[in-house]
């Protein structure tokens, strides 16, 4: 008992936090996932009682507010915060008549943090209330500096209805280096009408191929000096090289860079990246390691290698690749409909319908979803083997393997402990069900053209 009460203690002084301070939700996800699993469990039990805690808490929390205050909408605001109802947010901030009351209501709702308000404004995304905020009658009315200053927080939220009022202004510069690193904020948003808009916009702007082109590799940009240091640091904390050794090889990277300057295409098979690896272990690293050890180590060496090269960059990863990682159907529909090639390979030789089917904390039900309209727009869509040598529907098939490894898994557990039933039916129940789901991906994918 003396656990849970310390539990049921800390998530009342998480919420408590949330509804008198006002944090942000992601500050408040990052309290919540410290409490860990276990006490989650526990958590779970108690729901009801602590609901009813919070409740009354909550309750007397309200009634410390002013009349003034609950006439604004203030209880309502917070409510709808605390619930992450954005749509509630907008009805309480779009029924205020004046920029006065809308900062007094604000300030109160973020205890006058001004960068809180403006990053919540941002995230809310709607344009009346911003204009309101400001006191203008659109955006165009704002200053150049407010204007940068919206449109880089924009950028990282993907907040697709600011961006779009925003880069009407022929004076504000934006370009594919500040496009690019925001793609997975941007391929989140599911709104189509301000999928369109923000689309529309970028075409005027000229900069429509920015969202379907595969992106390149420069080996002189990637092979930078402070890239190769910490490529150096890399082998010599993880493989122990010698020193000297890792000069040389810094040396020899620098020259092998020059040798694949220039851009590279590398779409579908022909990933230049892999053939530098190769290259860069098998011609020139293995020269000069005669440590047996590290020798039998070439592949791991060369795939740690790999990795790092790639982890900051998404190289050979289009727009159309992020869309499909959220099995984002609104945007795969506007992206096909201005020429987005559904066929395109990213730098793992994955299809949108391979990253489709892998996605993760994404249902089956919206995976069958993005694979229909996929296959519904595009009559040449084929079958294409990644890496790994799978099409979409080998890793299906594999998908669907595990699920009826696990179901029978539980089903033996049963058969040796009846006990259990109660407890493990309904997993199996969602299991079949998340089963079925797949297998009506398996049979509208049998029917493509494999590579």
């Amino acid at each position: 008992m003396d656990i849970l009460k310390k539990v049921l203690i800390s998530v009342l002084i998480v919420f408590l936090f949330l509804f008198l301070f006002k944090i942000d939700c992601a500050k408040a996800q990052v309290l919540e996932q410290k409490l860990g699993k276990n006490n989650q469990i526990l958590l779970d039990k108690k729901k009801p009682e602590l609901l009813t805690m919070l409740s009354n808490t909550v309750t007397q929390a309200q009634a410390s507010i002013s009349p003034a205050l609950k006439e604004l909408g203030l209880p309502e605001l917070n409510s709808a915060i605390l619930q992450n109802n954005p749509e509630e947010q907008k009805k309480v901030l779009q029924k205020i008549t004046s920029d006065y009351e809308l900062k007094v209501l604000l300030n109160n709702a973020f205890n006058n943090n001004s960068q809180e308000i403006l990053g919540y404004l941002i995230k809310l995304d709607d344009t009346q209330v911003i204009n309101k905020y400001f006191y203008v009658n659109n955006f165009q009315e704002l200053s150049q500096k407010q204007k940068e200053e919206l449109l880089n927080l924009a950028l990282k939220t993907g907040s697709l209805e600011t961006i779009t009022n925003i880069i009407q202004d022929k004076n504000i510069k934006i370009d594919e280096s500040m496009i690019s690193p925001n793609f997975e904020a941007i391929s989140k948003i599911v709104d189509i009408e301000k999928i369109k808009n923000f689309i529309a916009q970028i075409k005027k702007a000229g900069l429509l191929d920015i969202f379907l082109d595969v992106k390149n590799v420069d080996f002189k940009e990637l092979l930078t000096p402070e890239t190769i240091d910490k490529l150096a640091i890399l082998l010599t904390s993880k493989f122990s090289i010698p020193a000297n050794i890792v000069v040389q090889v810094k040396e020899m990277a620098k020259q092998l860079g020059a040798q694949f300057s220039g851009l590279m295409n590398i779409v579908g098979g022909n990933i230049d990246i892999f053939s530098f690896s190769e290259k860069f272990f098998d011609d020139i690293f293995i020269k000069f390691i005669q440590d047996k050890n590290l020798i039998a180590k070439k592949d791991l060496l060369k795939k740690e290698i790999f990795n790092f090269l790639m982890q900051n960059y998404s190289y050979g990863k289009s727009f159309i690749h992020f869309v499909a990682n959220n099995c984002n159907t609104a945007w795969l529909t506007v992206l096909l409909e201005n020429g987005a090639y559904a066929n395109l390979l990213d730098y793992w030789a994955n299809s949108p319908l391979n990253l489709a089917v892998l996605a993760n904390n994404i249902s089956p039900e919206q995976k069958l979803a993005f694979v229909n309209v996929i296959i519904d727009k595009n009559k040449d869509l084929i079958l294409c083997k990644n890496r790994d040598n799978k099409t979409a529907l080998d890793l299906t098939n594999d998908i669907i393997s595990d699920y009826l490894n696990n179901i029978n898994s539980l089903k033996n557990i049963i058969k040796l402990d009846n006990a259990k039933k109660l407890e493990l039916m309904p997993k199996i129940l969602e299991f079949e069900k998340q089963l079925n789901v797949y297998r009506n991906i398996q049979d509208v994918l049998s029917n493509l053209y494999s590579d």
